[in-house]
């Protein structure tokens, strides 16, 4: 007696079934290979205590301070690979992974090079929902959450700095035949934190009171600092492969 009582709501998951079947697009899934430059900043200084380097130049009792002048905002070189799937005509899930290029980090006080050992380097990894508009010249828009892992290596330097958060990123292309498209995307990913106290990279050990600390005079003769929050971006032109 119940068995009629089942055929609408069967009739009503057929329906949805082909209507999302049907919002598919034919070729839903995509890839891609991006080359081109990335952008990283760790605010990263290198202090030394002028009590303990006199030939610097300091007054006696005073801290140098040899400011990397790249790092304001420093280029390497960058890869990014992506892959997706297009679940409607303007939406998409997507992941992706970035890696910089090694970044040459020396130091000066004037024209004198203090230190040229430092080296800085960034990957990122992400999830992200896309808008995606047009069709034979298109945009998409990412917005999600990453991953974002920066080290800093050289001499006595072993350093690394993971982040979670925010990303997101914009891609102009243009279809080129039926295989994919060229296109030029721009991605800020998550910052990479240094925690209390991981900012600080001793090099030098100090003879005061506390001679592993990031302290003039009581502290460590030499040492790193670097900002609690550093940026990692990309610019890169590439070729996605629709299929």
């Amino acid at each position: 007696m119940f068995k009629g009582l089942f055929v609408p709501p069967a009739l009503c998951c057929l329906c949805l079934a082909s209507a999302a079947q049907a919002a598919i697009p034919e070729d839903p899934w995509y890839v891609g290979i991006h080359y081109g430059a990335g952008q990283l900043y760790s605010g990263a200084q290198y202090h030394i205590n002028g009590k303990d380097n006199a030939p610097l130049g300091q007054n006696d009792g005073e801290d140098s301070i040899a400011q990397n002048y790249s790092q304001r905002m420093s280029s390497s070189s960058a890869t990014m690979i992506n892959a997706g799937f297009a679940f409607s005509k303007h939406w998409a899930v997507e992941t992706q992974g970035a890696m910089s290029g090694v970044l040459d980090m020396p130091f000066f006080n004037g024209n004198e090079k203090l230190f040229d050992e430092a080296e800085l380097s960034a990957q990122a990894f992400g999830l992200y929902g896309v808008y995606q508009a047009g069709s034979d010249v298109y945009m998409r828009a990412r917005l999600g959450v990453g991953l974002t892992n920066m080290s800093l290596s050289g001499g006595e330097i072993d350093a690394s700095y993971t982040g979670y958060g925010l990303t997101y990123g914009l891609t102009f292309g243009k279809k080129l035949g039926k295989l994919g498209g060229f296109e030029i995307t721009y991605m800020r990913y998550a910052d990479a934190v240094a925690e209390d106290g991981e900012n600080c990279l001793v090099i030098e050990q100090g003879a005061g009171l506390n001679p592993t600390a990031c302290v003039p005079d009581t502290g460590a003769t030499s040492y790193f600092k670097v900002n609690e929050k550093m940026r990692f971006s990309t610019l890169t032109v590439g070729y996605t492969f629709i299929f």
